[in-house]
């Protein structure tokens, strides 16, 4: 049983991530450290640092910030994230992985915060001369699934949360028929808690359990975490 008590960690998790990591989580923590409470934030690359800086976030899990990152922020890169395709094999009516002319024929889910019609996947097409339609721009990612039960439609989704999505809503999971971009995510946080001994174990933790959602264990039973207390990460 951890020592950690009454403390409360203000933790941003990426939505795609968080439904799947949130009850192994909050299990783990029910056993060892039952005195820490989360707060969860949500979790945009585009504002963690902000979040961060302002106490909002404690911790973040999020895709690597590209630019704002600065000597008070402390990064570690967990893993590169990719793409897989996801969709109702009766709606459209096929089963197994998409070949570009099915991938291209089928109206196409798209997560954006600010509501663009076009991501990263448009600029790869642009650059073969082909293009795709999205139908809708969605600001969160656990709303896909439920619409693609009742719609013949497709989504680019990050592949750890569509391997989860496929299981728990009987979805097919696809590689991408085109060169798929890909992210490197990281955890963040500010160094007024990089040395404090409940966020250096809390940390560990989260890193530990991402990878094992990652490796497919989401059944595997919970190791306890050992408490790093002197470990720092630098800064990037």
């Amino acid at each position: 049983m951890s020592r950690y008590t009454d403390q409360t960690i203000r933790f941003a998790a990426p939505d795609d991530l968080e439904f799947v990591l949130l009850p192994r989580l909050l299990e783990t923590l029910a056993h060892e450290a039952p005195g820490i409470r989360l707060a969860i934030r949500p979790a945009d690359f585009r504002t963690l640092l902000g979040r961060l800086d302002d106490g909002d976030a404690e911790l973040a899990l999020s895709a690597t910030p590209t630019s704002g990152i600065e000597r008070r922020h402390r990064l570690m890169a967990l893993h590169r994230e990719t793409f897989s395709v996801l969709y109702d094999a009766d709606r459209l009516g096929r089963k197994g992985a998409l070949d570009l002319d099915c991938y291209l024929a089928a109206p196409h889910l798209l997560l954006s915060i600010a509501g663009d019609l076009q991501g990263m996947m448009d600029e790869r097409l642009a650059e073969m001369g082909r293009s795709r339609r999205v139908m809708a721009a969605l600001t969160h990612f656990p709303t896909m699934p439920f619409i693609l039960k009742r719609c013949a439609a497709i989504a680019n989704v990050p592949t750890t949360a569509a391997r989860h999505f496929g299981e728990v809503y009987n979805l097919e999971v696809s590689p991408p028929p085109l060169a798929s971009p890909d992210f490197e995510v990281s955890l963040a946080w500010h160094v007024r808690s990089d040395a404090d001994p409940a966020h250096v174990w809390f940390r560990k933790l989260v890193a530990r359990l991402v990878a094992e959602v990652r490796a497919g264990s989401s059944t595997a039973s919970v190791a306890p975490t050992p408490s790093p207390v002197r470990e720092r990460t630098g800064t990037s």
